[in-house]
């Protein structure tokens, strides 16, 4: 079972070209939007990792940094001019963000120039190279997908099993609630919840990669992409697009200046436009499954694979349930998806790393008994 999703992306990539000439689309991907999404979401993983670095071992970093700081006063100066630079193309947050993690990245550089730590680093090419063209596999099944089921047959039967579970309410009332109660920054800071999630996918990566071992960090990449292909499946069976779809208000209450607001219209017609048969002339990173959530099956992946970093796991952990108020108030998901989320994340997590695991336990109790006894 470990190794099933090797299996799987093999078979994957083996039928991709017949099925898009079957469903009419173009054996096209757009590699600038691809590569360039990849490039930015592995930059900003790359600074939450440093910053996470910097929660895990503060008073080590610290100190390090203001001992070096106090005797280089010419690395305050370039901090300061870049800081400076920074506020020119973004906003404040972000160029504190920015100027932390660079100065966190500059002492680690410093203090871990071995060759152990370049090979580290090195070692993260394998499983970001295997995740990345997973992701193209799933982007393409899932424009496959959508040419051939229609779009939302299973959204009126989620929004009843939701009204059975919520006792007669839905997420839909529970958003409206929130857009009448909380002050428009409560939304954007909600969006900026939802959409960290894929460069704490990435930080996961480095942190199993580089903090443990390479084969946990092929089977992080696995376990993302195994909970993927499970997702895909149960998207074909029960395909679903989520409340904010059947909502009638939903485009009329919901903020129009908030990125969600057009992103979930271009979800609406997106979607519309592969049911019709209308021409896509390249595949892109667009997702259109609602059932089950994935930011909740990937998080939680996540939150499995650094649960030995006690404190990146508490966290992470505050992150999940942040991630869980992103997901309700502005719309994006059934309860029942949310639910459906925790099992994918529980099976891809059970077939993937703890049967590895298994495994090589199994190994070293045989190495063991195969030791001969003195005397």
């Amino acid at each position: 079972m470990k190794n099933f999703h090797y299996c799987a992306s093999i078979l994957l990539a083996l039928f991709v070209v017949p099925l898009l000439r079957l469903s009419h689309i173009p054996f096209h991907y757009d590699l600038k939007v691809f590569g360039l999404a990849y490039l930015l979401i592995g930059a900003e993983s790359v600074f939450l990792a440093l910053l996470l670095y910097f929660w895990l071992a503060p008073e080590q970093l610290v100190k390090s940094f203001t001992q070096h700081l106090c005797r280089d006063r010419v690395r305050i100066v370039i901090l300061f001019f870049y800081f400076m630079v920074l506020l020119w193309t973004i906003s404040i947050v972000k160029a504190v963000f920015v100027t932390i993690a660079t100065a966190a990245f500059l002492e680690i550089i410093r203090a871990n120039k071995s060759s152990d730590s370049k090979r580290k680093a090195l070692l993260l090419i394998k499983p970001c190279a295997y995740l990345f063209i997973g992701l193209v596999l799933v982007a393409s099944y899932n424009d496959i997908i959508l040419s051939l089921r229609q779009y939302a047959d299973y959204d009126l039967a989620f929004l009843n099993m939701d009204g059975w579970l919520l006792h007669g309410g839905s997420i839909s009332q529970a958003s409206h609630w929130a857009i009448r109660t909380f002050p428009p920054f409560f939304f954007s800071f909600l969006e900026f919840i939802y959409y960290s999630l894929f460069p704490i996918i990435g930080v996961g990566l480095i942190y199993s990669t580089i903090g443990y071992n390479p084969q946990c960090g092929m089977r992080f990449a696995g376990t993302i992409l195994t909970s993927y292909y499970i997702t895909l499946v149960i998207f074909y069976l029960w395909p679903s697009l989520g409340p904010y779809y059947l909502c009638p208000n939903h485009f009329l209450l919901f903020p129009h200046k908030l990125e969600t607001y057009t992103v979930q219209k271009q979800v609406v017609q997106g979607a519309l436009a592969r049911w019709s048969g209308a021409p896509l002339r390249a595949i892109s990173f667009e997702y259109y499954i609602a059932f089950p959530c994935m930011h909740i099956t990937q998080s939680l992946i996540v939150l499995w694979f650094v649960r030995q970093w006690k404190r990146a796991f508490v966290l992470l952990s505050l992150y999940n349930v942040l991630l869980l108020a992103a997901i309700i108030f502005l719309e994006w998901h059934y309860l029942v998806d949310i639910l459906a989320g925790v099992l994918v994340a529980a099976v891809a997590i059970a077939a993937v790393d703890l049967s590895a695991a298994s495994i090589d336990d199994q190994k070293r109790r045989l190495a063991v008994s195969a030791v001969p006894c003195k005397g």
